[in-house]
């Protein structure tokens, strides 16, 4: 199980901190492209699926921005130790 401690020095390394820039620009970006109707479709069906679609990448990346080391002590499962 990953601790608070490394969970920290983790989110400073500079690889951590690219991707998570990298993150919230795709978040951002998302947005934008949202307000310019880059998800808009030809009909109801196709305008319906982009947008669930385009909602749903924007709330992962806006999910991943704002991950914090209490999200992910709550799911344990997900973050035991690796086999070698």
């Amino acid at each position: 199980m990953v601790n608070e401690k490394e969970y920290q020095e983790w989110r400073t390394l500079p690889a951590t901190k690219s991707f998570f820039e990298y993150a919230q620009l795709r978040y951002e970006g998302m947005k934008e492209n949202w307000a310019l109707g880059v998800y808009d479709g030809e009909d109801v069906g196709q305008f319906a699926l982009n947008q669930a679609q385009a909602w749903g990448g924007a709330k992962i990346w806006r999910e991943i921005t704002e991950l914090t080391y209490e999200d992910i002590e709550s799911d344990e499962e997900f973050i035991g130790d690796t086999p070698a």
